[in-house]
């Protein structure tokens, strides 16, 4: 059965940035700033740490980088949808890549370009892709509903991709009943993938979430409506129940979002993984 492991790593131009997040609760920089300089820092080690694991394991390793293939995705993104950041659009471009990839193998395995593999033990032999889409997903129904409506949310924070997807969902009278999904892990096989069909649902999903911005009749307090973005997570949420495809929750062990809530543990707390998604992006704990 053929198998494959890819990543993406694109060097978003400096004046493309998001510059509205704020700094890592470490940092003094803006996080996009911060992710640009640790990619490019680490980037050697990083798909090092892939294409070892793939040798190990008997799979494929594919890198996708700013080539013509990416700049002609990017370019038909614009076109079609010109309000988009550079950063949304290679978070819709691994959803169009897994599917592409879908083509030419059984299972896929995409990773975010912060994740790294710290075991010996293969991915695809630990989990059983023809169950369903692997990721990392939690439910964040009881925060939302704790939540300050008159207070902004960060744009990245999972309540905020809670209240995106479950946005979408009320536009066909349905309760969000799935997890919120982290994308930074996904695997499958290719007929999940192909069910779900991401590409296909894109555009149709990006002006859902551009109505529910500007919606008058908007049941969200204006400071949550503020908020809504076109992030690939709550799209992902919102099409996984709509499309009836399964989720497979890989969270722990061969799954670890690793946060700013794990400052205080750094090393010592990361080595226990045996795959760690490096969201703060601090590499030094791996590589000190």
């Amino acid at each position: 059965m053929s198998k494959v492991i890819f990543e993406i790593h694109i060097d978003i131009p400096t004046e493309s940035l998001d510059t509205d997040l704020g700094p890592y609760k470490w940092d003094t920089i803006d996080r996009s700033l911060r992710t640009k300089i640790n990619y490019n820092e680490y980037a050697d080690r990083l798909s090092a740490n892939k294409i070892e694991y793939c040798k190990k394991i008997g799979a494929d390793y594919k890198f996708f980088g700013r080539d013509h293939r990416y700049l002609t995705y990017l370019a038909m993104m614009k076109n079609k949808h010109p309000h988009l950041s550079e950063y949304l659009i290679i978070n819709f471009y691994k959803h169009q890549l897994m599917y592409d990839l879908a083509n030419d193998y059984d299972q896929v395995l995409y990773v975010d370009f912060d994740v790294v593999f710290q075991t010996d033990e293969s991915y695809f032999e630990a989990w059983d892709f023809s169950k369903g889409f692997h990721v990392w997903a939690d439910h964040f129904t009881e925060e939302a509903k704790a939540w300050d409506k008159n207070y902004k949310l960060h744009l990245r924070s999972m309540i905020n991709k809670h209240y995106i997807a479950h946005a979408m969902l009320m536009e066909d009278f349905e309760e969000l009943t799935t997890p919120v999904i982290n994308t930074g892990i996904m695997g499958a096989s290719a007929d999940w993938i192909k069910k779900l069909d991401y590409p296909e649902h894109l555009d149709k999903m990006i002006k859902l979430i551009d109505f529910l911005r500007a919606d008058p009749d908007s049941m969200y307090s204006p400071q949550i409506q503020e908020t809504f973005d076109w992030n690939n997570e709550p799209l992902m949420t919102y099409l996984v129940q709509k499309q009836d495809v399964p989720l497979v929750c890989t969270n722990g062990t061969w799954n670890m979002c690793v946060s700013e809530s794990h400052d205080c543990m750094a090393e010592e707390y990361v080595s226990q993984f045996k795959v760690v998604h490096m969201i703060n992006k601090r590499f030094d704990w791996i590589w000190p």
